[in-house]
């Protein structure tokens, strides 16, 4: 998108895109802008008619100058000015729902009239919003589309053509962004194309050919695999059948290329889409599906053969009963599965019986008394050094383990002295 100087911004029609065809009464009810009919709905072009300054002249007189000055703000620089846009837009829509719920009786063709023309102008908005590439612009283009689409706002218009009508305009856009590689667009857009199908007003037999249309880049799986999604959720709620525009020929004439895809996830997407239409008619889907891709029937003939009875044989259950896990070779349970020590079943039985029998295990043993300490107690009373004299003394003499006995005993000052005057 660029600024309002070149006049190409978000109104701006897609370069494959032609504008609608329209009658004269037509004219009248979008307003005086333009000199030629342009269709039901104004939808700008690329070149020729209607212009942007058409369509901004257009739009002022729905929505006013403040929204379509912020719908026109220039490209990625300024697109919370966009968001702003499409906020107040959405606000106006639930304002004029309000004010039409008060209306008072008889003046229901004025309201009828004022509803058409603002549904014109935001599927004016919506046919080029929806292309912005800036997710934060993408996702209140899909609010203000529920909003839109939802049972209030179409309540005056329901019966007629323009809910269904205008989903050509940007149809194309919501199914291309449901496969896109963010995870909130894809998500989101999915949501809101089956939200439309659901819709009394639309239907899922105008959603259908969109989403039924050939992939603009078959290479790119997120491309493939979200349109595959898609397709299974609209089938598995509504079902084939040429009222929901899901003829089995049409689908499998989607789906079977991507059965041969390069991706992984976009191939197991595709052969469970056809498995599960081919259930509803086998002999049709094989036949169609022989005419329009032969080469993969094999594949599909493959996946739904039974299993080769010979490699499971390896897996077959033998009768045999198996010991309980944690069993040893005898079959009696041990303590531990791994890293037992040998003799540890042996013990916890003497433990157990000497439990049953009252016994109790040995006495434990008395920690010795550490001989440093006691030394160091006696040679700290020694004050004239008497003691480690003597000490000395016997040790001199060969007796050492006697006195190691005697100071074990803790001897009297009366004793030790006895013990030195022995010494010869």
């Amino acid at each position: 998108m660029v600024g309002v100087g070149d006049r190409a911004g978000v109104h701006s029609a897609s370069q494959q895109r032609t504008p609608p065809t329209m009658g004269k009464g037509a004219a009248t009810a979008m307003g005086a802008a333009f000199k030629e009919p342009i269709g039901e709905f104004t939808i700008e072009a690329a070149s020729g008619a209607p212009t942007a300054a058409d369509v901004d002249a257009y739009l002022e007189d729905i929505m006013g100058p403040r929204i379509v000055k912020e719908l026109r703000a220039d490209g990625s620089k300024d697109w919370s000015s966009r968001v702003s846009g499409l906020e107040g837009l959405t606000k106006l829509c639930q304002k004029k729902v309000a004010e039409g719920m008060a209306m008072p009786t008889g003046r229901s063709d004025v309201v009828d009239a004022e509803r058409a023309a603002l549904f014109r102008g935001c599927v004016t908005v919506l046919s080029r919003v929806l292309q912005d590439k800036v997710v934060p612009v993408f996702l209140p283009a899909l609010a203000l589309l529920a909003e839109v689409y939802s049972d209030g706002f179409l309540k005056p218009i329901a019966k007629g053509p323009l809910p269904r009508a205008a989903v050509a305009h940007f149809a194309h856009q919501l199914v291309w962004r449901a496969g896109s590689s963010n995870v909130r667009a894809r998500e989101e857009s999915s949501s809101a194309l089956l939200k439309l199908a659901r819709c009394e007003a639309v239907g899922c037999g105008a959603i259908s050919p969109w989403v039924l249309r050939p992939l603009s880049n078959s290479k790119s799986a997120h491309a493939a695999i979200g349109r595959l999604e898609l397709l299974r959720m609209i089938l598995s709620e509504f079902g084939l059948g040429s009222a929901n525009g899901l003829e089995l020929r049409e689908v499998l004439a989607f789906v079977l290329p991507l059965c041969e895809a390069a991706s992984q996830g976009a191939r197991d997407a595709a052969v469970g889409i056809v498995l599960d239409v081919r259930s509803s008619d086998e002999k049709r889907a094989e036949a169609l599906i022989e005419a329009l891709r032969p080469s993969v029937l094999p594949m599909l003939k493959a996946r739904l053969a039974p299993p080769d009875a010979k490699s499971l044989a390896s897996l077959s259950i033998s009768g045999r009963r198996l010991p309980p896990i944690g069993a040893g070779d005898t079959g009696d349970e041990v303590l531990a599965f791994n890293g037992t020590p040998p003799g540890t079943e042996v013990k916890a039985k003497a433990r157990l019986t000497a439990a049953e029998l009252g016994a109790r295990g040995p006495p434990t043993a008395r920690k010795k008394t550490i001989k440093a300490a006691a030394k160091a107690a006696i040679i700290d009373d020694d004050e004239d050094g008497l003691l480690r004299e003597a000490e000395m003394i016997v040790r001199s003499n060969g007796n050492e383990s006697s006195g190691h006995l005697r100071f074990d005993k803790e001897p009297t000052d009366e004793e030790l002295m006895a013990e030195i005057l022995s010494v010869k």
